[in-house]
């Protein structure tokens, strides 16, 4: 009975039900003649799938970059011999080991400097032989402040921070900063942009961006001849934040989920530019629950059974029974047997009793056609029960169906997209919207809600 239900994921909508069932009579002993039937018709189309949001932390390790500059700076910076004067200097400066921290959005390089100057008198100088030497130190630093471009690009503007010395450093009457200064300075300026090259060489941001496009555009099994597309959208990305050596930050991709038959082909969407981040974050899918119409008619024969149905003296049993659609309306033919033998129709509004878990028919009424036609033909069907029974039979369960679709989405929500892409998600509530008419049966539209992330590498 209830294999012949589906559960996929679709948009939210209620859209107004109903079901008809109007009587017409045989024609070879029915004077008054047919009356007719609601026709079938297509109802109001569902409206665009709503928008997730799914969040994907990105953390880069700076160390690669780096190891770069440790490797293109050489350890001595600057360095002099004597010269020909009445007091020669000789001075070399010499680094140790690059420090490289990220602070929030700000990556900070310093460079401990060792600063090591001799002098001696010139051999024309009275002075002569004698000599003497200074030691100093210094850590100038470099602050990067990092931000990404519309096309996923890391950008970085260094500026070198002003030299300062432990100790002035002076030598046989000679103060020696302002000479160091000068020598140092357009290294460090050399140094600044190099670090700007190095960090658009050795992170590459983008390739992760992309990398996560191109495994949302891929679909998904959700159950047996059923796949989920994600459709991505358009993404965004967090404020840059770090630590140590690690940049990290989120991205945010919105989808438009929707579930179709037959494993559909990859989308070859272009990359989108980075956006503006979303207001929400978590996602919101919709579980849709199809009853089809020979079910349902099979299930409304099976919960009326063999009754017969009578009054003045005369009695009827249902033959069979056609469900179909008119529009937003559930329209159910019954065909009946015995002393009548005739098709009638009757009109109801969907629900889901929820207090139940079922879908119900409320309102159950014969058509304006089928009224007309039972004045004239067989008045005495109004009082003999057949629309109460069919309005007590008309009750669908849902429950079992409900849970189903829930665990199989948060299944698929915990299945890898690809060997460095995988989705972690939970499924946090589920919650029925409403009852919508569609030419292959009713569906029961309900809304899971939850938190949805992707993990790269």
């Amino acid at each position: 009975m209830r294999e012949a239900w589906f559960v996929r994921t679709i948009i939210l909508w209620l859209a107004p039900l109903a079901l008809c069932i109007a009587g017409c009579g045989d024609p070879a002993g029915d004077p008054a003649g047919d009356a007719q039937a609601p026709p079938e018709m297509p109802g109001t189309p569902p409206p665009d799938p709503g928008e997730s949001v799914i969040v994907i932390p990105m953390e880069v390790n700076l160390a690669a970059m780096a190891a770069q500059m440790e490797a293109d700076l050489p350890e001595t910076l600057a360095e002099s011999g004597y010269a020909d004067e009445p007091k020669n200097v000789r001075y070399r400066v010499d680094r140790d080991a690059i420090d490289v921290t990220m602070h929030g959005p700000e990556l900070t390089l310093a460079i401990p400097l060792r600063f090591d100057a001799k002098a001696r008198a010139s051999s024309s100088s009275v002075l002569k032989g004698i000599s003497a030497g200074c030691r100093a130190a210094a850590t100038p630093s470099f602050t990067s402040h990092l931000s990404v471009d519309d096309g996923w690009g890391l950008q970085s503007t260094t500026r070198a921070e002003p030299l300062a010395w432990s100790e002035p450093c002076r030598v046989m009457g000679m103060d020696l900063t302002d000479q160091l200064n000068e020598a140092l300075t357009p290294k460090l300026e050399e140094l600044a942009a190099r670090v700007d090259v190095s960090i658009a060489e050795k992170v590459d941001l983008r390739a992760s961006v992309e990398q996560a496009w191109r495994g949302l555009q891929e679909p998904i099994e959700v159950d047996a001849g059923m796949w989920l597309e994600l459709r991505p959208q358009r993404l965004a990305l967090a404020p840059l934040d770090g630590r140590d050596r690690l940049l990290r930050t989120e991205l945010a991709v919105v989808v438009r989920p929707r579930v179709v038959p037959g494993k559909p082909a990859p989308s070859d969407r272009e990359l989108a530019d980075n956006g503006a981040m979303p207001a929400e974050r978590g996602f919101r899918i919709a579980l849709e629950a199809l009853l089809d119409y020979g079910t349902a008619a099979d299930e409304l024969l099976r919960a009326v059974g063999d009754r017969s149905f009578g009054a003045a003296g005369q009695t009827v049993r249902l033959a069979g029974a056609r469900v179909y659609g008119s529009g937003d309306r559930f329209v159910v033919q019954v065909e009946l047997a015995g002393d009548v033998k005739a098709s009638v129709y009757l009109l109801g509004q969907p629900r889901v009793d929820a207090a139940r878990d079922e879908l119900v028919i409320d309102g159950l009424e014969y058509s304006v056609e089928t009224r007309n036609w039972m004045l004239k033909a067989a008045d005495w069907l109004m009082g003999s029960g057949l629309r109460d029974s069919l309005a007590e039979g008309a009750r669908f369960a849902l429950g079992a169906e409900l849970e189903q679709a829930r665990a199989r989405l948060e299944r698929t929500l915990n299945e890898p997209l690809g060997p460095d892409l995988s989705m972690k998600g939970s499924v946090e509530a589920v919650e029925v919207q409403g009852v919508y008419v569609t030419p292959e049966g009713f569906l029961v539209i309900a809304v899971a809600t939850g938190d949805l992330a992707l993990t790269l590498g």
